[in-house]
């Protein structure tokens, strides 16, 4: 079985106003921050929500005014992004649409590397970005980027936009696991209180 994990990254230090946003929406959630970027995942995120990992993403990108990138990884095999910034509807990225279906092996649907390298002042990684989005499954041996697991895809990803690596496999749950001192991190707060 492979991996099953979703959060938000959100370009700002403005950790005041992001973590009293998430008290607001009062569910449990953990944050953790870089200098950066700020971390987000809660129990529906946890639960592979697709609708509260589109809106929550959105909410914290138009609040913070700010770029927004929710991710999802199911068992692996499939990995969701939705990039919510300056431009007026959301870009949605399916590295294998068809998968639900169990047909498997279609390209990838949102591969636009432009829209997300702007979005984080990435533009130098804006090549290796759109090979990383395109890269195909079943595995091309031809290929330039290879991956068996969609994790490795999204830690490709966040190297490139310059992310946290520790973004990858974050949980709510998972900091229960993994301490905070386990991260490299300014800060990283839990909070379970209803």
């Amino acid at each position: 079985m492979g991996g099953f994990y979703s959060n938000v990254s959100v370009k700002t230090t403005d950790t005041n106003s992001l973590l009293e946003m998430l008290r607001e929406i009062g569910a449990p959630f953990s944050a953790a921050a870089d200098g950066e970027y700020i971390v987000v995942a809660d129990e529906r995120l946890d639960n592979q929500d697709e609708e509260w990992l589109e809106q929550l993403t959105v909410l914290l990108s138009q609040k913070l005014k700010t770029a927004a990138l929710g991710v999802l990884v199911h068992d692996d095999s499939v990995l969701l992004m939705v990039l919510a910034d300056a431009n007026p509807s959301p870009l949605r990225y399916n590295s294998c649409p068809d998968y639900f279906d169990g047909v498997g092996g279609s390209a990838p649907s949102g591969a636009d590397a432009s829209r997300f390298v702007t979005a984080f002042d990435r533009i130098s990684g804006l090549e290796g970005l759109q090979g990383i989005l395109s890269a195909e499954l079943p595995v091309d041996p031809e290929a330039d980027y290879k991956y068996a697991f969609e994790s490795d895809r999204h830690a490709d990803i966040c190297r490139v936009l310059g992310f946290p690596a520790w973004a990858v496999f974050f949980t709510h749950a998972g900091l229960a696991e993994h301490p905070p001192e386990s991260f490299d991190s300014k800060f990283v707060i839990s909070n379970n209180s209803d």
